[in-house]
């Protein structure tokens, strides 16, 4: 869900209050700075990715700035963030302290997803957002880290460099615009390195959302397969290419006839609510279309000036209306997902969307379990933007997702097997049980020869952790 495109400018009743709480002696110039909040615009590439490690400025203005930045900071996070409630009063936090370091300070002990990044076009994660490439993480018996290919998007550099699903390689020398991997084999617990690849990129990101879309013909049954890798959408209209994109896929699902479908999801962190709820009427039956979807809840202050606004102290969310997804929708009564530990937020929300209206079935291990959602406060004058939780979402029974994720209905785990096959090969360990239950047929999956794997695959920090992961963006 996260994002969204406004944030409200400070008032002259929140400054005199803040001043008030803070003890400050706010000269014209602070209260002009402060009172000149701009309208907060989503990052085009969405949610980005933030660094532990973070430069911070030395200079003899350095206390002054960082009590300017924090002090916005927390007018903000008092107005919009979830659980304000729970912040700490202004007279027990130190304005002083580095922007980072003040906002880790604000959040609720029970929030896993807000953060804070420097206020530009920061570069991302460096794997996928620069070179397209998803990756698990191993770790090895003699220390350190060992990488799996996981996902190569289409078009990026991990393509054209040859990097394909199931590689391993370790990094060498990541340098910004440009990385230096090496690849090899795995034997038992160690890393046996072959060659090197070099890496290059003049892009910020690579946003393949649909990875593949094909369609299986197996015992009498036309069966659908979508991988779907992001939420990615923008507020422009109904015409924009990652929506056209999926009304092709489905309405040539529907002109094939399918009986079922399989959404893969499994590395799937989230994106835009607007998307979602695309997918989701492309899914439906009719029955469905224009009807409510489910309900976003927002901290008070937003409650109060919802139900003054609209009557209603929460946001109501719609299915698209049958004129918007024209005749592609599929109609299904049934839908497989697959899922990961990696699949978050409009993923889980995109099935529990689904679930008051048809029938869904999970293939895979227990996804992320984030049901709250997020927009960005930012402002010009300010070095650092927000990204702090601003709301529950709730599908169209007012139930959440668990904070512990989707326990899949077949679990199996990918990670701990040895061989990797490509996505949309039949014999793949995820594709392979979801046709299972569709077909009732177990000979793709006991042909395909898995083997264990001996080491233990580790989650990276939360920290370096792809951002399309933290949530529904708000459009």
């Amino acid at each position: 869900m996260n994002c969204g495109v406004y944030v409200t400018a400070l008032n002259s009743k929140t400054l005199t209050g803040f001043q008030t709480l803070l003890g400050l002696r706010c000269i014209p110039a602070i209260i002009a700075v402060l009172c000149a909040v701009a309208l907060c615009s989503c990052n085009k590439a969405e949610d980005r990715f933030i660094e532990d490690e973070v430069v911070v400025n030395e200079d003899e203005n350095r206390n002054k700035e960082r009590a300017y930045q924090n002090q916005w900071t927390y007018a903000q996070m008092q107005e919009h963030y979830l659980w304000e409630e729970y912040m700490p009063d202004s007279a027990s936090v130190n304005f002083t302290n580095s922007p980072t370091a003040f906002f880790d300070k604000l959040i609720y002990k029970g929030d896993r997803f807000s953060w804070i990044e420097r206020n530009t076009d920061y570069s991302g994660n460096l794997l996928y957002d620069r070179f397209g490439v998803e990756t698990v993480a191993y770790l090895l018996p003699a220390g350190g880290k060992v990488y799996r290919t996981a996902l190569v998007l289409p078009h990026s550099p991990a393509k054209a460099a040859g990097l394909r699903r199931g590689d391993w390689f370790i990094m060498a020398n990541p340098n910004g615009d440009s990385m230096e991997i090496e690849t090899g084999t795995i034997d038992g617990t160690s890393f046996m390195p072959a060659k090197k690849i070099s890496l290059s990129t003049s892009e910020t990101a690579y946003t393949d959302a649909v990875m593949l879309d094909t369609i299986y013909q197996l015992n009498d049954q036309t069966i659908g397969y979508l991988v779907y890798n992001s939420f990615h959408d923008e507020m422009i209209d109904f015409t924009y290419p990652y929506r056209t994109e999926l009304m092709d896929i489905f309405g040539n699902f529907r002109a094939q006839g399918i009986t079922d479908l399989i959404i893969d999801l499994r590395y799937n962190r989230g994106g835009y609510v607007s998307i979602k709820e695309l997918i989701c009427g492309l899914i439906l039956p009719d029955e469905y279309m224009g009807e409510i979807a489910g309900y976003q809840a927002y901290n008070k202050t937003q409650a109060a000036k919802l139900l003054e606004e609209t009557g209603n102290e929460e946001v109501i969310r719609y299915f698209p209306k049958k004129s918007v997804v024209e005749n592609n929708n599929v109609a299904l009564s049934q839908t497989y997902f697959i899922i990961t530990g990696r699949t978050a937020s409009a993923s889980e929300s995109l099935i529990y969307s689904l679930a008051p209206c048809i029938n869904v079935v999970t293939v895979g291990s227990t996804s992320t379990g984030k049901n709250v959602g997020s927009y960005t406060l930012k402002d010009r004058h300010y070095e650092w933007q927000l990204q702090p939780v601003t709301f529950y979402f709730y599908n169209r029974e007012h139930t959440a997702v668990p904070e512990t994720g989707i326990v899949p209905d077949f679990p199996v785990n990918e990670n701990n097997i040895g061989i990797w096959y490509e996505l949309g090969d039949t014999r793949e360990l995820l594709l392979s049980v979801a046709l299972e239950q569709i077909t009732g047929d177990i000979q793709l999956r006991s042909a395909a020869g898995y083997s264990n794997l001996l080491l233990t695959p580790t989650m990276d920090d939360e920290r370096e952790q792809r951002r399309k992961v933290e949530g529904l963006i708000k459009k």
